[in-house]
C-alpha cells in the first residue's frame, strides 16, 4: 500500500540522514553537507570540497553495503 511505501521510504531517509550525521560527526575536518548541498544538488564546482564528498559518499556506501548484507544473510537464513 501507498502508506507503507510511505513509511519505508522515510525511514531510508531518515537512516542515511543518521549515517551523514554519524560521519559528520566521525571526520569534523571535512565539510560532509556542504560537499553534498554544492557539488550534487547544486552541480557547481568547487574542487576544495572534493574530499568532503568522497568522505559521505564512502560513508554512505559502507551503510548500503551493509544493509545488502543483512538482506542476503536474512533470505539465507529462510531458505535453511
Amino acid at each position: 500500500s501507498l502508506e507503507r511505501w510511505v513509511q519505508k521510504a522515510t525511514n531510508h531517509y531518515q537512516a542515511v540522514q543518521e549515517t551523514i550525521k554519524e560521519a559528520q560527526c566521525l571526520y569534523r575536518q571535512y565539510n560532509l553537507y556542504a560537499a553534498i548541498q554544492y557539488l550534487v544538488i547544486e552541480d557547481q564546482t568547487f574542487p576544495h570540497l572534493v574530499s568532503s564528498l568522497r568522505v559521505v559518499l564512502n560513508a554512505l556506501q559502507k551503510y548500503f553495503a551493509q544493509k545488502q548484507c543483512n538482506i542476503i544473510s536474512f533470505k539465507q537464513h529462510l531458505e535453511c
